[in-house]
């Protein structure tokens, strides 16, 4: 049975904890709650406004540009600007000024985590086979034929001219680390254009909430507890900012005994080992999006060290150790999340240690 905790507004990978419908009372501004399948997952949309009418169209308004969005990053789709680049690879594509930017502020975010996140992992990715929606484990002979394609430094940016070049044949762009987090960003600047009082977007754990509840109250959000299904790890709450969780448990199989789940290590090819799921806090989630990859990648000693740097970045990671799970925050979560999980050991960094409670 799903824990009581996942009704009080939103849970995602993070969520929304606390559920409404659309509503005409009069007591209430029009409130709407929508679900579509878009970018490769489930996105919810809660919104309200003082008609509710508005509140519906300003939502599926919102859900047309996240539409387009993905349209933009798709690399399967016929019209998709990466797809078109893919195909051109070795030679130089011209693109639109939102992918010039998504890719040029991927490749800054590359550059601080040392490859952790790299949008060239496309060519390692096909070979899991989890875009079929299966997944088997390739040869690391396979592997290391495509590692060579790997490589962010690889990626030329014209940005004068507008145009984009992977210097290798082969080479590929995967934007699945970003193009979330960026298409959540669009439905809320459109969401915010039509008016609405408060809203939140939720895109299969990536979240941006703008004003408050119906209610008056900030969205009351729950990070999912990565080994414990139907169970949150942490709550919060959220006013006007952007979260993103990424997961060893949202996209995985097993074989022999072993999970082997989607988000790889750019420098291996192989699935990250070293947390079980990273958390970030973000003004926007195009941000939390790319840093919450970045982050699972590099684990807790690395990462959070790096999130400690990081100007308007929070950071909850969570690793597996022999004793159980250990949760690992920024200093700058103090007093601002509860950890549900008693059997957790928690970890605060404190002037770029870890100090542990």
């Amino acid at each position: 049975m799903r824990s009581r905790a996942f009704w009080w507004g939103a849970v995602i990978a993070v969520a929304c904890i606390g559920g409404w419908g659309c509503s005409s009372s009069s007591s209430t501004p029009g409130v709407c709650e929508q679900s579509r399948a878009l970018i490769g997952t489930v996105v919810t949309i809660k919104a309200h406004h003082p008609d509710r009418r508005l509140a519906e169209e300003a939502i599926d308004a919102a859900f047309a540009e996240m539409a387009r969005v993905e349209k933009i990053c798709s690399w399967r789709g016929a019209q998709s600007e990466v797809a078109a680049v893919n195909a051109q690879a070795g030679g130089w594509s011209e693109v639109g000024p939102e992918l010039m930017e998504l890719v040029r502020r991927s490749h800054h975010c590359s550059l601080l985590s040392d490859g952790a996140f790299d949008i060239t992992v496309g060519p390692v990715v096909e070979l899991w086979g989890f875009e079929q929606g299966g997944g088997w484990v390739p040869s690391p002979e396979e592997i290391d034929g495509r590692l060579g394609l790997v490589d962010f430094r690889a990626l030329e940016i014209d940005t004068a001219v507008g145009r984009l070049r992977t210097a290798r044949p082969g080479m590929g762009l995967d934007l699945g680390g970003v193009a979330k987090g960026y298409a959540v960003d669009q439905a809320i600047s459109l969401l915010r254009e039509r008016g609405v009082l408060g809203a939140l977007v939720d895109a299969g754990g990536d979240l941006r909430a703008i004003g408050l509840r119906p209610d008056g109250k900030p969205w009351r959000i729950g990070i999912k507890h990565p080994r414990e299904p139907g169970h949150v790890l942490a709550t919060f709450e959220l006013a006007d900012g952007s979260v993103a969780t990424s997961g060893d448990y949202e996209r995985y199989f097993t074989a022999g005994g072993i999970r082997y789940h989607h988000l790889l290590d750019p420098r291996t090819g192989m699935p990250a080992r070293k947390a079980v799921s990273a958390t970030v806090w973000a003004s926007d989630a195009c941000t939390a999006d790319m840093w919450a990859t970045a982050l699972f990648v590099m684990g807790p000693a690395a990462g959070l060290g790096l999130a400690e740097d990081l100007d308007g970045i929070d950071a909850l990671i969570v690793e597996a150790a022999e004793g159980g799970l250990v949760a690992s925050l920024s200093s700058g979560l103090a007093g601002r999340i509860d950890l549900i999980d008693p059997a957790l050991t928690v970890r605060w960094a404190d002037a770029g240690d870890l100090r542990e409670h």
